[in-house]
């Protein structure tokens, strides 16, 4: 798309995009500069070209297309324990555990492991030739042992040291199941000084 009053010229391209604002139900529609600078409202006319520049169409705030309507996301507020929660970066350990439980009617047998990551960075160790990647028995576990289940996933110990620095570090665990709904949570891990 173009941003400017006159189409007869040159003009910067942009991407669309829509934000969030607060109270919850409240959007804005906007254009940014590839680099995501220049953010700009959308608050007069605009115009789209699908065909390179070629020709143009003119849309207003009110009338632009939408593709679908925005809908609030739902994220299911997670119960997250990080195993353990200090780590010391001289310890020879392979991995750290992160245990996941989800509120009714949530069941962590329907997480999708691959779409877990930790701090939106970091994925759990998927290899199959490990049980408790590949047999349910090992990774469905009631943990804490107040009869819920939970879903265990590992981490590469030494990724997660490289990537938290020495301190109390929050530590957030996002997910989705297999029906696409997302799921997250925190648990603060302490690192030690190198």
């Amino acid at each position: 798309m173009k941003h400017g009053s006159n189409t007869a010229y040159p003009q910067e391209w942009y991407h669309i995009f829509v934000t969030k604002l607060v109270p919850p139900t409240d959007y804005i529609l906007g254009i940014q500069r590839s680099d995501g600078t220049n953010v700009l409202p959308i608050d007069g006319p605009f115009w789209v070209s699908e065909d390179f520049g070629a020709t143009y169409a003119e849309f207003t705030p009110e009338t632009a297309p939408t593709g679908r309507p925005c809908v609030e996301a739902v994220e299911v507020a997670a119960v997250v324990d990080f195993d353990p929660d200090t780590l010391n970066p001289k310890s020879n350990g392979e991995w750290v555990t992160v245990y996941i439980e989800l509120p009714a009617p949530y069941d962590v047998r329907g997480i999708n492991a691959s779409a877990i990551l930790l701090n939106g960075a970091l994925a759990p160790v998927l290899d199959p030739k490990y049980g408790f990647v590949s047999d349910p028995a090992g990774y469905v576990v009631d943990h804490d042992g107040d009869g819920t289940w939970e879903r265990m996933v590992k981490f590469d110990r030494a990724a997660v040291i490289a990537l938290l620095p020495p301190g109390t570090n929050p530590v957030r665990i996002t997910g989705a199941l297999a029906d696409g709904t997302a799921f997250a949570g925190n648990d603060p891990v302490r690192v030690l000084g190198g």
